[in-house]
């Protein structure tokens, strides 16, 4: 799929990079490619299954939270995205990429840092 506008996802000027994993041409701003062969470029979401490929591990870490809506409205007005699971649980990604989750601890005191 060809891109044809001037800004990328990140607000950075964009130019066509094909992906050497699954040949899309994707923005230049979401690829990378290696240090010993630069002409083998790498789309982010590619990582992660060349990661699990390579025996690597994914880890995302989770913050408890005394407000939920208010925790995902911050989260929110950061940039990030949000996905409730449920009341209690959500998922926070930027770029597609997971960040954190956050886990609702209703009784927690924020003074006394529940993490």
């Amino acid at each position: 799929m060809p891109i044809d506008s001037s800004e990328g996802v990140f607000g950075f000027t964009m130019w066509p990079v094909r992906c050497s994993c699954c040949g899309e041409d994707r923005d230049d701003s979401i690829v990378s490619t290696l240090r010993c062969h630069d002409h083998v470029a790498v789309f982010c979401d590619c990582f992660g299954w060349l990661n699990d490929r390579a025996g690597g591990i994914d880890v995302t870490p989770t913050l408890p939270v005394a407000d939920m809506d208010d925790a995902v409205t911050f989260c929110e007005a950061a940039g990030f995205e949000v996905e409730r699971y449920d009341g209690g649980f959500a998922f926070v990604q930027l770029g597609g990429q997971s960040v954190f989750d956050l886990d609702l601890i209703s009784e927690m005191d924020p003074a006394l840092n529940h993490a």
